[in-house]
């Protein structure tokens, strides 16, 4: 499935899940053991998602998917929360996570850097600022690539150097 495709996936399923409550935080379209898989990651303020949450939200988006035409080979919906490595996209993202370990790809190198690992200082005028190894980065949202969370496991999540 292409980008194109996968944006009106998006566009299509973000104001169902919206009305059900729910944020659509990432969505992607994979390959596995030989099948297609449609996989949404949905979440909501101050509550777990649930697997009741994720049934209610497949069974609504499923059939208007369907409906638009909009994937043309067999496929499996897949509905889920993000994990503890919750993709950041927007710079609400960004801010609902200071404080936090973050792992990010730009599209392209910013001073010969493109990957970058370290605590999410802050969010201004559509900078991220990071520091990292004691230096302080601020890297442009719409470079960014990929962004997640560093999962903290139990207090076993490598640190960066401060």
């Amino acid at each position: 499935m292409d980008e194109v495709t996968l944006k009106k996936v998006e566009e299509v399923a973000a104001p169902i899940l919206n009305n059900l409550g729910f944020q659509l935080v990432d969505l992607e379209f994979v390959v596995e053991n030989g099948s297609f898989i449609l996989r949404l990651y949905i979440d909501t303020e101050g509550e777990k998602i649930t697997i009741d949450d994720c049934e209610l939200a497949s069974h609504a988006v499923e059939d208007v998917i369907e409906a638009e035409g909009l994937v043309e080979t067999s496929y499996d919906l897949e509905v889920s929360s993000p994990g503890l490595n919750r993709p950041l996209k927007a710079q609400k993202d960004f801010e609902n996570h200071l404080g936090e370990v973050v792992r990010l790809k730009t599209r392209e190198p910013i001073e010969g850097r493109s990957n970058y690992k370290g605590t999410l200082e802050s969010v201004k005028d559509g900078q991220v600022h990071m520091i990292i190894d004691e230096k302080r980065f601020e890297i442009p949202i719409n470079l960014i690539f990929k962004a997640r969370l560093v999962p903290d496991i139990g207090g076993l999540k490598e640190k960066p150097k401060q």
